[in-house]
């Protein structure tokens, strides 16, 4: 069985600016309950509800292909601020530790 590539609607992209971020949840927020505006209608039953919520926040941070066909959408890594403070932290105790020996 194929894999059937999802729209950007159904990734959460209801801005369509090729990321799943606050900007979607905003079209989302904006268009709740309608029938007829349904660039949010991310599960595609025909009115922007709590479902489409749930699309959104389950993509969010989803960076969508390059916009050629069957490009398949690819998660961005962003270190934690705390994780690279930690690292920065541990490297001076190594630097300082290497001088005393």
């Amino acid at each position: 069985m194929a894999a059937i590539p999802l729209t950007p609607t159904e990734q959460g992209d209801y801005s369509g600016n090729g990321t799943v971020g606050p900007e979607d949840y905003d079209v989302w927020k904006d268009d709740f309950g309608s029938t007829t505006l349904l660039a949010a209608d991310g599960n595609g039953n025909g009115i922007v509800d709590a479902a489409d919520y749930t699309v959104w926040r389950d993509h969010l941070g989803l960076v969508l292909g390059s916009g050629s066909a069957g490009a398949s959408p690819s998660l961005v890594s962003v270190p934690e601020p705390a994780a690279a403070a930690l690292w920065a932290i541990g490297s001076v105790f190594v630097a300082v530790g290497r001088r005393r020996e």
